[in-house]
């Protein structure tokens, strides 16, 4: 049999004083007991989604410097368009781990240096529902789970796995396009040539209204406004 962990949450506490009821020592126990069990939930949690993250990092050409750009990228964005802090941590999270279902995927098909045939195509288009599933058996990323389903949608509706346009697109997964976009256009990929800030910039713009939502498109381009050359 499979040894299974246990996890053991201890709280104490005692009387110093004649005035003192049992009840009221038992509460402060039972309080202490919680807050350590507390504080033990959210270290696994973090150890939770570091595992998560180093195993996407092994498996693709992700890297822990993208992750720390596209948080950067992701929280400058989502304070433009006045997201709440509960929703710039979603959004920060969402840049981390929206490509999670691609863990999955045979090495051959992920770090292939040239074109995907048919069959491998639709291996690929599979990992936003498995993202999807992963994410809502995982307590950790369950609020997350609609937004890594919709991160290849589209703004025309052409996009995959269920062909949503315009607004009918989670919010966040708009946002998160833009950001993962810009970020793999100007660092390196082997698979793409490295533009510089303004030709991103400018392919975002080109890209918008068809692939990506054209008023965050604009948002994000007055963001970084200065690094676009005069055209």
């Amino acid at each position: 049999m499979d040894h299974v962990p246990l996890s053991l949450a201890l709280g104490t506490a005692e009387k110093t004083a004649v005035s003192e009821d049992f009840p009221a020592i038992f509460r402060k126990a039972e309080d202490r007991m919680y807050r350590h069990k507390l504080a033990e939930s959210r270290s696994a949690r973090s150890a939770v989604l570091s595992a998560l993250q180093e195993t996407l990092r092994e498996k693709s050409w992700e890297t822990k410097e993208h992750a720390e750009r596209v948080e950067r990228l992701a929280r400058r964005l989502g304070e433009a368009v006045g997201l709440c802090a509960s929703d710039l941590d979603r959004l920060a999270l969402l840049n981390t781990l929206h490509d999670i279902g691609k863990i999955t995927l045979p090495d051959a098909v992920l770090r292939k240096p040239g074109p995907l045939s048919p069959e491998e195509w639709v291996l690929v288009r599979q990992h936003p529902e498995t993202g999807y599933r992963i994410a809502r058996s995982t307590d950790e990323l369950a609020h997350i789970a609609e937004e890594i389903l919709a991160h290849h949608e589209r703004w025309d509706g052409s996009g995959y796995p269920r062909e949503l346009a315009g607004e009918a697109i989670p919010l966040l997964s708009r946002l998160s396009a833009i950001v993962d976009a810009y970020d793999a256009m100007t660092n390196h990929r082997p698979y793409r040539e490295t533009l510089r800030p303004d030709e991103a910039l400018g392919e975002l713009r080109r890209c918008a209204g068809t692939q990506l939502d054209p008023a965050l498109v604009e948002r994000f381009v007055d963001l970084f406004r200065d690094a676009i050359s005069d055209r």
